[in-house]
């Protein structure tokens, strides 16, 4: 006997009617917010309408239509047109990450199951497409349900440090001047797979130090204050492993005189804000001497970001203190028919390069580490194991500044970027000079810089985008030593030491790029040195 063909039913059709309606106006509402109209929304709408006329033509969908396939195919694609809307509406309110895009991809195919399975019951099943499609969405279901488990349980990110106690907040907290400070009174620990456990304790000054540690110095003191960014706060080390703590520690046993050490670093800040952190902590502090460390890592990146922070918040507070007669002066304009001038709203990408930027992401893995909660608790494990199989390279931690600021001949922004973190550098040079306090930059270079193998893995894992480019991994480092050499500042180059032991297979950084305990104790060892040195001469003269 052949295979009998079922009708479907008139609520399929005012279903597949629905979807079409709908997918219509999810595809117009970003344009009523601004977003130009563009090529993917007019091809949409065209889609649209031409699969509406064909339901709608007499006979299309009439019992025992021998060309069941152009119905499956109205149906498939109204379902893709009704997911497209949803996730083009959801790049233009939000973005998209692991979460979001797994869950789009799992209504998109119970949507397309439900209504093949449902128009031709028999028909899908015996071609071999409902049992895998439904395999795929159990798949795909269990992993939203593993993310969603990993978001609710665990940080956003494994570089957060969960408090011991939930009342006390986040420990990053926005500053009144600059961007990011510490929370004053945090304790908790981190949850990094590479360092579980270690210990994070914020004092009253906002310094992660004891309680101790929050008081000005005694007259008799020697005074440092020590300015930086992750590295410097210590990120992966313990409270009494941070370089501060050490430098504290050794210069208190090697000196006839008492030393107070101020670790000031906070996650995410530049030189920029390194400078308005000092202005900050200047007057309890009394410093005698102030280090700033600048890290090649990121620092240019963050100095950038600065700017941004910057631009952004005083527009907010130009918005917020407006003059008390600006209506009144914007009503006299009406009524004596003057315009006002005023900036037209930057422009909204449109939905094609919306489109093709999402694209772009979900094809790098770094979207998927950088958005999943799930993979960035399993990524070391897993990448240490497929490494081991020669399946995955082993990550490097380089941002996309970092390579651009590698490459033998950088784009001109990087060096905008790289000076403006100079002369944020020479400003906090000329605010310790103000201060009657000597001044020490600690430059502290990435790990690929402070590793030819990391650096030889690195150069040979650049995309198409740098193909036929050269890297080169102490240009950078050795310029900026010797610009800031030049402008009379005290400058500790720890460059040789690391070079020197990541060679003798002793690196003194995580594999992720922060400084482990050992690194840590090597940037005390040779400031302790410097501090020594810089303590029996007078000051140059800038």
């Amino acid at each position: 006997m052949g295979h009998t063909v079922r009708p479907p039913s008139a609520s399929l059709t005012r279903f597949h009617e629905t979807t079409l309606v709908i997918s219509a106006l999810m595809h117009w509402i970003p344009a009523f917010r601004g977003q130009s109209v563009g090529a993917l929304r007019i091809g949409a709408s065209v889609v649209v309408v031409l699969l509406w006329m064909a339901s709608r033509r007499r006979g299309a969908w009439s019992p025992g239509d021998p060309r069941e396939w152009r119905r499956s195919l109205s149906l498939l694609a109204a379902a893709g047109l009704f997911w497209t809307g949803v996730t083009e509406c959801w790049t233009v309110f939000s973005r998209l990450y692991a979460l979001s895009v797994l869950g789009l991809s799992v209504g998109f195919l119970f949507h397309s199951l439900l209504v093949l399975g449902v128009a031709s019951e028999g028909q899908w099943t015996r071609w071999g497409v409902l049992r895998p499609g439904l395999v795929l969405v159990g798949v795909l279901t269990g992993l939203l349900g593993i993310e969603l488990f990993c978001q609710w349980r665990f940080p956003g990110s494994f570089y957060d440090v969960v408090p011991d106690d939930a009342r006390m907040g986040e420990m990053i907290a926005e500053a009144k001047s600059y961007r990011f400070t510490l929370q004053p009174g945090f304790v908790g620990r981190t949850i990094h797979p590479e360092f579980p456990g270690r210990r994070v304790s914020i004092n009253a000054w906002g310094l992660r130090d004891d309680d101790r540690a929050a008081e000005s110095p005694r007259a008799e003191e020697l005074s440092i204050l020590v300015l930086g960014d992750s590295l410097t706060f210590g990120t992966g080390v313990e409270d009494h492993e941070t370089y501060s703590a050490l430098l504290e520690e050794s210069l208190t046993a090697s000196m006839s005189r008492s030393v107070r050490v101020y670790g000031a670093g906070v996650p995410g800040l530049g030189q920029k804000d390194c400078r308005l952190r000092l202005a900050e902590y200047a007057e309890r502090t009394q410093p005698d001497l102030v280090i700033a460390a600048l890290y090649e890592g990121n620092d240019f990146d963050e100095d950038l970001r600065h700017e941004h922070f910057l631009r952004r918040r005083a527009e907010a507070v130009e918005q917020s203190n407006s003059p008390p007669n600006s209506t009144e002066e914007t009503a006299r304009k009406e009524d004596s028919g003057e315009k006002e001038e005023r900036e037209p709203p930057p422009p909204i990408p449109g939905s094609d390069q919306l489109l093709r930027v999402s694209l772009e992401r979900l094809g790098k893995v770094n979207f998927w580490f950088g958005s999943s909660a799930c993979l960035q608790y399993l990524r070391p494990t897993l990448e240490e194991s497929l490494a081991e199989r020669g399946v995955l390279k082993r990550f490097v931690p380089v941002n996309n500044f970092l390579t651009k600021a590698l490459l033998t001949t950088p784009p001109p922004g990087v060096h905008e970027a790289v000076y403006a973190s100079i002369q944020a550098l020479r400003g906090i040079a000329a605010d310790c000079e103000a201060l009657g306090a000597r001044l020490i930059v600690l430059v502290i270079p990435a790990a690929v810089q402070a590793s030819p193998e990391i650096f030889d893995r690195f150069a040979s894992t650049r995309g198409r985008k740098y193909r036929g480019k050269k890297f080169d991994r102490t240009l950078l480092h050795n310029t900026l030593v010797t610009v800031l050499r030049a402008d009379h500042e005290v400058v500790v180059d720890p460059l040789p030491l690391l070079e020197k032991e990541f060679v003798a297979g002793n690196p003194g950084y995580y594999r992720e790029g922060h400084f482990n305990a050992t690194g840590h104790r090597w940037m005390a060892d040779l400031l302790r040195t410097e501090v020594q040195q810089l303590l029996t001469q007078p000051p140059a003269k800038h």
